[in-house]
């Protein structure tokens, strides 16, 4: 850790006992607060992931930057841990993050006088990620996949972060429109959002949004007008059926099928299949889709 005044450079020695495990460990995160840095490590299966904050403060003899540790655990897997870059500190009520404790991620408080995140905001679905977090009014913008696995979007929810017991009570209010995936950045103040979407007929669009979701401005449009490269080929083009298969210990899993333009269901097909890759590589998504895929229909 670096002093950048001083330029002074303080090593953490992990191999403390009263730390917990010391060796075979990833060190995966580090975020700090005003008054703390916290190193988020997992083990060497990947199967539990904790915090270990170092409180910071000086030496009134040596003037040097002293660390004292607290470990946090926040979450635990039989098989692997799903690691996630949400932390935003929120002062004295501590620190809002999603965690997967409950099988699908969820919203969860970190607070000062406990060892284990608190929940705040979950359910049968899965968050994505936090975006904002107003400390002050309670207010959590987020990205998830509340409305359908295929369409991920911008919520915003209202909860005390100082007794944050009434977690069922909470309202979500779903902030961008339906129908297509979307990709968001929101401002430092809330305000506002830079939103990224698309949608099987349409090819991603990116503009600018007041916090209501109403479009303030386009930053690229991309409309499909004649100009547009694409626009010679939509006569041609076609969306995707969707779909779900039951798969045999009984969980739902949805599938795309692209057909011909022109497609005859008297006759056969050859067909390409197009399995899923593993976390964070979705590929059955209500977005714009690859352009391979409709070249590949177009020939039949």
């Amino acid at each position: 850790v670096a002093d950048v005044e001083s330029g002074e450079i303080t090593s953490i020695n992990w191999r403390r006992p009263d730390w917990g495990h010391s060796t075979d460990q990833y060190l995966a995160r580090v975020n700090w607060t005003d008054d703390s840095l916290f190193v988020q490590r997992v083990n060497r299966e990947q199967t539990l992931l904790e915090a270990v904050q170092f409180m910071v403060f000086d030496h009134p003899d040596k003037g040097l930057r002293l660390y004292e540790a607290t470990v946090f655990q926040l979450d635990e897997q039989p098989n692997w841990i799903n690691l996630s870059s949400d932390f935003e500190s929120v002062g004295a009520s501590g620190i809002v993050m999603s965690e997967e404790l409950q099988g699908f991620r969820q919203i969860s408080l970190l607070r000062p006088s406990r060892t284990q995140p608190v929940p705040l905001i979950g359910g049968d679905w899965v968050i994505d990620s936090v975006q904002h977090v107003d400390a002050a009014s309670g207010v959590i913008h987020f990205t998830g996949f509340r409305d359908s696995p295929l369409e991920r979007h911008l919520y915003r929810a209202t909860i005390s972060l100082t007794d944050p017991a009434a977690r069922n009570d909470v309202e979500i209010e779903r902030i961008t429109e339906t129908g297509k995936s979307w990709t968001v950045n929101v401002a430092t103040d809330g305000q506002s959002f830079v939103g990224t979407s698309s949608s099987p007929g349409h090819p991603p669009q990116t503009g600018l949004y007041s916090s209501s979701g109403s479009l303030i401005a386009w930053i690229e449009e991309n409309a499909l007008t004649e100009k547009h490269p694409y626009h010679p080929y939509l006569s041609g083009h076609t969306c995707p059926e969707f779909g779900t298969l039951t798969a045999d210990d009984g969980q739902t899993l949805h599938y795309s099928l692209l057909r011909p333009s022109d497609f005859d269901p008297s006759r056969p097909y050859p067909v390409i299949l197009d399995v899923y890759g593993g976390p964070h590589v979705q590929t059955v998504t209500r977005g714009w889709g690859s352009l391979s895929d409709q070249y590949l229909s177009r020939q039949g």
